[in-house]
């Protein structure tokens, strides 16, 4: 791994949540993975079975397509220190990741699924009907 030296002035971080990484210095590998459920409803109820995480949007595999281009890459790095004044970050969050260093590899998964539930306007229509009558 090909390593730099990071020079920060200062860094802020306010929140750093579900699945994030907050890496100061070098590392090999960084891993974060979240998985969620989001359900949306018109009318606000609690029916105790919400959903599962049972949708394949949560145990299937990402299909990653192969790089069949050659790329030729030529770098000079003239200074071995990187340096950055001051950095204020609001919040980090599902999985990201904020890394001042070298790392060999990084990966990051963010699986959500969104269910929205909204009323049947036939039917809305038709009670609104018999209660105007």
């Amino acid at each position: 791994m090909f390593r730099r030296i990071s020079n920060v002035n200062s860094m802020k971080v306010n929140t750093v949540s579900f699945s994030s990484v907050f890496q100061i210095g070098d590392s090999k590998e960084i891993t974060s993975f979240t998985s969620g459920l989001s359900l949306q409803r018109e009318r606000e109820y609690f029916a105790g079975n919400e959903g599962t995480f049972n949708s394949p949007v949560f145990y299937s595999k990402p299909d990653f397509l192969p790089i069949n281009e050659s790329i030729l890459i030529i770098k000079q790095n003239e200074n071995p220190v990187i340096t950055v004044g001051d950095i204020e970050i609001i919040g980090v969050t599902t999985s990201s990741i904020i890394h001042i260093g070298s790392s060999n590899h990084i990966y990051g998964d963010n699986r959500l699924k969104h269910i929205r539930q909204l009323e049947d306007r036939k039917q809305e229509e038709k009670m609104n009907i018999q209660i105007n009558r």
